[in-house]
């Protein structure tokens, strides 16, 4: 795994459009917060590192690793964001969790949730259990399952369903 500041700055760069054209070293250092001559430092190295193809005083460019890397974050990222929508979270607070948890999480983890967000997408309807999450959240109350939704759960998990 790659160093959190490096996956920033990639992350940066490819937000400022940084995957087919030149960024320049001040709009880095204003996405980032940071002043230009921290930036023109950290491109040095990422340059060495082969994540971008930079020339100073232009800018800098994801390379094809860079831009592999960039995807890969923007893939966490959302997978990220829209598990933390579905369990009720909104949408502001989600984008700024998915931001700081995608650099501390393993793959695993992130495909995990991936595949949870789509089998939730897939469905017809809102799980129950969901809305009954969400209800818990809203009052406190843990409520139950009616009857014949316990029924018809006790059935699927025997196979009969």
């Amino acid at each position: 795994m790659i160093q959190r500041r490096i996956e920033e700055y990639i992350e940066c760069i490819y937000a400022l459009g940084g995957g087919d054209k030149l960024v320049h070293t001040s709009d880095i250092a204003e996405c980032m917060g940071i002043a230009p001559a921290s930036v023109t430092e950290m491109l040095q190295k990422l340059s060495s590192e082969n994540y971008i193809s930079y020339e100073r005083y232009k800018g800098a460019v994801l390379t094809k690793k860079g831009l592999k890397i960039a995807e890969e974050l923007q893939h966490r990222h959302k997978a990220l964001r829209d598990f933390l929508m579905a369990l009720g979270l909104d949408g502001e607070t989600s984008d700024k969790d998915a931001c700081t948890i995608e650099h501390v999480v393993t793959s695993n983890t992130i495909e995990l949730l991936v595949r949870f967000v789509e089998f939730l997408n897939r469905c017809d309807e809102k799980p129950f259990w969901l809305n009954l999450f969400h209800d818990y959240l809203r009052n406190g109350e843990l409520k139950r399952c009616p009857p014949e939704l316990q029924e018809l759960c006790k059935k699927y998990r025997k196979g009969r369903v």
